[in-house]
C-alpha cells in the first residue's frame, strides 16, 4: 500500500476513479485517518467516492461517522445510488436504530429504490427492535408497494419474530407461506429455537433441512448440542444413531498454529500425534 501511495502522490492529476480507489485500499488497510484525507483533499467527487468512503466506515464499523457522511452527502445534494444504499442499511442494521432506519426508508420511498426486492429484505431487519411495525412493513408490501415477498422477505420475517422470542409465531407464518419453504427459512427458524431453546420446535426443523440438504451436518450439530445443554444423553445417541445411519459426514474438529513459516495442524480423533 506503501508503493501506490507513493505513486498516487507524484501522480500530477488525481482522477476521482484513481482518488476511490486509494480510499477503498486505505480502508482495507486499516488505515481510515488516510483514506478520509484522501476523501478531504478531492477537489471534485463522484457517487462512487461518497459510496468508497462510507462502505469503509461500515465494514470498520464506524457506523456514526458512515452516518454523518450520508446526511453530509444529502445536504449536498448527491444522487444516491444501490450500492450506497445497502452500506447505509447494514450501519442501520448493526446500530438496531429505528429512527436512523427510518430516515434512510424515506429516502428510499423517495428515489423508488424501496420497491427492489434485495432492499426490501434489508429494510425489514431495521425494525428488529420493534417487530410489530416489522410485520406491518412485511404485510404492507404485496398491498402498498407492489412487492411479492420472495423466500428471503420470509426468512427474514422467521428470524426477526425468533429474535423477539416468538417461535410459534415463526412456525405459523411457515405454515401459511404461499411458496414452499427452503433451507434458508428453515434455517432461521432453527436458529432462532437455539437462542430460546425450542427442542420440539427445532426437530421439526432438522427433520426438513434432512430433507432439503441431506448431507448437511450442520443441523444434526445443532440439535445434538441443543440435547446436551437440556442434559438429553439419551437424545444425543438416537440423533448419532441417525446420523450414520443416513450415511451423513461430520467433519472433526480441528486447530493449527504457525511455527517458522509452517503451519501445523491437530485434528480431533486423530492418534496417531504430531511428529515433533
Amino acid at each position: 500500500m506503501r508503493e501506490a501511495f507513493d505513486i498516487f502522490n507524484a501522480m500530477p492529476g488525481k482522477p476521482a476513479i484513481t482518488c476511490n480507489e486509494m480510499i477503498l485500499g486505505f480502508g482495507l488497510d486499516r488505515d481510515l485517518d488516510k483514506a478520509r484525507c484522501v476523501f478531504e483533499q478531492m477537489k471534485e467527487r463522484d457517487e462512487g467516492t461518497w459510496s468508497a468512503m462510507i462502505k469503509v466506515y461500515e465494514r470498520k464499523v464506524y457506523e456514526l461517522e458512515a452516518l454523518d457522511l450520508f446526511a453530509r452527502m444529502q445536504k449536498e445534494g448527491v444522487a444516491l445510488n444501490f450500492p450506497l444504499l445497502i452500506s447505509v442499511l447494514s450501519v442501520c442494521t448493526s446500530l438496531a436504530s429505528l429512527v436512523h432506519g427510518r430516515q434512510v426508508h424515506a429516502q428510499l420511498m423517495r428515489s423508488k429504490f424501496d420497491q427492489d426486492l434485495y432492499v426490501a429484505s434489508v429494510l425489514i431487519p431495521i425494525y428488529n427492535g420493534m417487530v410489530d411495525q416489522g410485520i406491518e412493513f412485511f404485510e404492507s408490501m404485496k398491498y402498498k408497494y407492489q412487492v411479492e415477498p420472495g423466500i428471503e422477505h420470509y426468512a427474514c420475517m422467521v428470524d426477526l419474530l425468533g429474535r423477539a422470542d416468538k417461535v410459534n409465531k415463526a412456525m405459523k407464518l411457515i405454515e401459511k407461506m404461499p411458496i414452499e419453504p427452503d433451507a434458508i427459512v428453515w434455517g432461521s427458524l432453527l436458529g432462532a429455537c437455539r437462542t430460546h431453546m425450542k427442542l420440539d420446535l427445532a426437530e421439526v426443523a432438522v427433520e426438513k433441512l434432512a430433507q432439503l440438504e441431506p448431507k448437511n451436518a450442520g443441523p444434526y450439530v445443532l440439535l445434538s448440542h441443543m440435547y446436551a445443554t437440556k442434559g438429553r444423553w439419551s437424545d444425543v445417541k438416537v440423533l448419532r444413531g441417525k446420523i450414520k445411519a443416513r450415511s451423513v459426514i461430520k467433519l472433526p474438529g480441528c486447530s493449527w498454529i504457525e511455527v517458522e513459516k509452517k503451519v501445523h495442524m491437530f485434528t480431533g480423533g486423530d492418534n496417531k500425534g504430531h511428529l515433533e
